[in-house]
């Protein structure tokens, strides 16, 4: 079994796994550019590609004829051609539920950095100020919460937010309307929630359907004293009109775990808002979903090579089960 790795290797105790099974791994450099990615394939004809960083394009799946399985170190799939994944009957496979807890820990952390406005505090007492009594910070305990999005990450971290006894709204138009939601009240219009929540957070994947779900409308009805949180796909939000939302103050702040175009730089315009709190994509790396997350990906891998089989509550393409049936 051969397998490659789109970025760094794996937990060493997944990585050992790999090796107890006799797979040949071979990892590259993080962002590696498509050339470098073309070249291994030629050296490397592999059953199995890891994808950890960069796009996975349809122009490499084709340049992989010895590729039977796809696995995402994670769960969003947009840097994945999943079309032509399909079309080749190979399956994506994701880390499903591996990350849920640390990236429900990451949003509320960003919550509460930006409402008692930790980061900018922490700057200013190391320059000497002291700000005692100009600071005012806000409380979370009886806000009300808006989760675009309700699947293991959305419901994870209404779970950790009882406690603050926050009222909590969802939005999500493929959640039946009828299903009991414990306490958690649901709107049919995303207009609806956006009106009324004190914090937006999001935590649906990035389709046509999402791409820029949040901009200058959505802006423009949200609160002034509202905070925007993405630890979901950066594509969901238009940035050119977080920016001018931010810098009018239609918002009051907005966290930011995934960005449009990742790797960021350090030109990017959002930067000139000091009412941000930016993170690079690693809400869900801890070292316990790290952990999970590796082996759960060596476990996909490993089972589909082995005898075609896989848990198809990690199958991110099920389009591809009749074109498999057939072959």
């Amino acid at each position: 079994m051969k397998v490659i790795i789109t970025g760094p290797p794996l937990v060493p105790q997944a990585m050992e796994e790999f090796r107890l099974n006799g797979a040949q791994v071979q990892a590259m450099p993080p962002y590696s550019d498509p050339g470098e990615f073309s070249t291994q394939v030629d050296d490397m004809q592999f059953d199995a590609v890891i994808v950890r960083t960069g796009r996975f394009t349809g122009d490499l799946i084709e340049a992989s004829p010895e590729l039977k399985v796809i696995a995402k170190h994670g769960v969003g799939v947009d840097n994945i051609d999943l079309k032509a994944a399909t079309e080749k009957g190979i399956p994506v496979l994701i880390g499903a539920g591996a990350s849920v807890q640390s990236v429900a820990e990451h949003t509320l952390a960003m919550i509460l950095a930006l409402m008692k406005n930790l980061l900018i505090q922490n700057e200013r007492v190391r320059k000497g100020h002291w700000d005692k009594s100009t600071y005012n910070g806000i409380e979370f305990a009886g806000k009300h919460l808006g989760l675009v999005g309700y699947g293991h990450v959305a419901r994870r971290l209404a779970r950790l937010v009882k406690p603050f006894s926050v009222t909590i709204t969802v939005y999500d138009p493929y959640l039946a309307e009828d299903k009991r939601l414990d306490g958690v009240q649901q709107v049919m219009c995303l207009n609806e929630l956006l009106s009324v929540v004190d914090v937006v957070s999001l935590h649906c994947p990035l389709t046509d359907e999402t791409r820029n779900i949040i901009g200058t409308e959505a802006f423009n009805l949200m609160k002034p004293t509202a905070l925007l949180i993405n630890t979901a796909r950066g594509g969901l939000i238009d940035e050119a009109a977080l920016l001018r939302a931010l810098q009018k103050e239609q918002i009051m702040g907005a966290g930011l775990d995934t960005f449009g175009n990742e790797p960021t730089h350090a030109d990017n315009p959002l930067w000139e808002s000091s009412r941000l709190v930016v993170t690079p994509h690693v809400a869900g790396i801890t070292g316990e979903s790290n952990h999970r997350m590796g082996m759960k990906t060596v476990d996909n891998v490993l089972r589909f090579l082995r005898d075609g089989s896989y848990d198809l509550v990690c199958l991110a393409n099920p389009e591809v089960l009749p074109r498999r049936q057939e072959s």
